[in-house]
C-alpha cells in the first residue's frame, strides 16, 4: 500500500511524500523490489543519478522484473558519467552501454537506446560499432535525417569523406533546411579540396542562417585556402562580429595579417595548451616561420588532445613539404623501408612510421 501511495504522489510531481511512503515500505520490508526501483526511478527524474543507479541496482538484486528498469540505469550510468572524467567517465559509460544491450534483448528496435549505444561507441572510438547502431536506426526508418547526418560525421571521423558526402546528401534531401548538416557537407568538400562545393554549401547555410559564425568561419578558411584572402578576411571578421568570443577566427585574422603578431598574441592566449583549435593555428604560424621545432611540440600535442582519434586537421599541412621533410629527417625514415608498399612521399612516411597513424596514408 505504501508502493502505492509513493507511485500516487511521484505520477503528481510530490517527490518529497513519495519518498517518505518509500521508506516506510522498504522499513517494513527491505528486499520489495518495487519500492527499490520506485525511488531510483524518481531520483533519476530529479537528476540525482548516483542515488539512481544506487537503488535501481539494488531493486535488481531483490530480482525486479519490470521492463524498463535496465533502460533507465543505463540512462542513469550514461547521465552520471558527463559529471566525471578519466576512468570514472569510462566506466560509466560502459555500464551504461551494459545496460542498453540488456534493453535491446528484449525490445531491438528500441530507438532511444539504439541512439544512447552509437553515442558511447563513438565516444570510445569503436567507429564501426557506432556505424552498426545507425545501421539498426536506420533499418527501422531510412528517411530520418538527423542519423543519415550523425552517418556522414562517423565517416568523416573515419576519414571516409566520399561516403560521408553520400550521407551528408541524402540527409539534405529529406530536411534541406538543416544548417548544421550542410556546414558538415562543406567541411568534407574542403577536405576533399572542392572548394567551390564547399562554398555553395555554406552560402545556403548562411541563407538559412545568417547569424551562424560556423559557417563564416568555414567559409573564411575556404578562401584564404583558394587564395582570396580579401574575401577571407571579410568572412573571419563577420564571424567575429556574430561571435565576439570567437578567438579562432581572431587567430586566422591576426594570421592573415600579421605572422610575427600572431604569433605574439596567441601565446598570450591562457589554456592554449588545451585547446585544440588554437594549437593547430599556432602549429601552423609555427611552420609559416619556420619554427619547425615549436611546431613538431606542437603537433604531438594536437596527436595527444584527440581522445576521438579525429586527425582530419592533419590533411590542411600537407602542402608544408619542407616542415614535412624537417620531420622525416628527425624520425630518420628510410626511404627503403617504404619502397615496397609504394609510399614515395615524406608526408606519407612520416604518418605511417613517425606517428603510426595508418588512415591516413594517402597514395596521392
Amino acid at each position: 500500500m505504501r508502493c502505492v501511495l509513493a507511485y500516487i504522489y511521484r505520477c503528481l510531481n510530490n517527490y518529497k511524500q513519495a519518498h517518505s511512503y518509500l521508506s516506510e515500505a522498504i522499513e517494513l520490508k527491505e528486499k520489495n523490489p518495487i519500492a527499490w526501483y520506485i525511488r531510483g526511478e524518481i531520483c533519476f527524474r530529479q537528476s540525482e543519478y548516483e542515488g539512481a543507479v544506487d537503488n535501481l541496482e539494488r531493486s535488481i538484486v531483490y530480482n525486479a522484473k519490470i521492463n524498463n528498469l535496465y533502460l533507465i540505469l543505463g540512462h542513469s550510468h550514461l547521465l552520471y558519467a558527463n559529471i566525471y572524467s578519466s576512468l570514472s567517465y569510462y566506466y560509466y559509460h560502459g555500464e551504461a552501454l551494459k545496460n542498453f544491450n540488456i534493453t535491446l534483448q528484449n525490445s531491438p528496435n528500441n530507438y532511444l537506446c539504439l541512439k544512447n549505444c552509437a553515442y558511447i561507441y563513438e565516444k570510445q572510438g569503436e567507429y564501426l560499432n557506432t556505424l552498426e547502431m545507425l545501421d539498426k536506426l536506420l533499418n527501422i526508418n531510412k528517411e530520418d535525417s538527423l542519423i543519415l547526418c550523425y552517418y556522414g560525421e562517423i565517416l568523416s571521423k573515419m576519414g571516409r569523406y566520399r561516403d560521408a558526402i553520400l550521407h551528408f546528401t541524402k540527409a539534405n534531401i529529406i530536411d534541406p533546411e538543416n544548417v548544421h548538416n550542410l556546414i558538415k557537407r562543406a567541411v568534407a568538400h574542403y577536405v576533399l579540396q572542392e572548394y567551390d562545393k564547399a562554398l555553395l554549401d555554406l552560402n545556403k547555410a548562411i541563407q538559412l542562417d545568417f547569424s551562424n559564425d560556423l559557417a563564416y568561419y568555414y567559409k573564411g578558411l575556404t578562401y584564404y585556402t583558394t587564395g582570396d584572402i580579401n574575401s577571407s578576411i571579410l568572412a573571419f571578421n563577420k564571424c567575429i562580429e556574430l561571435n565576439p568570443d570567437n578567438n579562432l577566427a581572431k587567430m586566422q585574422i591576426y594570421y592573415l595579417e600579421d605572422l610575427n603578431s600572431s604569433n605574439k598574441i596567441i601565446s598570450q592566449i591562457s589554456n592554449i595548451e588545451n585547446d585544440i583549435s588554437l594549437l593547430f593555428i599556432r602549429c601552423k604560424i609555427y611552420i609559416e616561420l619556420e619554427k619547425y621545432n615549436g611546431a613538431k611540440l606542437d603537433l604531438n600535442r594536437l596527436y595527444y588532445l584527440n581522445y576521438d582519434d579525429d586527425f582530419s586537421f592533419i590533411y590542411l599541412l600537407q602542402k608544408y613539404s619542407n616542415f614535412w621533410s624537417y620531420l622525416y629527417e628527425v624520425y630518420k625514415i628510410n626511404d627503403n623501408e617504404f619502397a615496397e608498399l609504394g609510399i614515395v612521399k615524406k608526408f606519407n612516411n612520416y604518418m605511417f612510421k613517425g606517428e603510426s597513424i595508418f588512415k591516413f596514408i594517402i597514395f596521392l
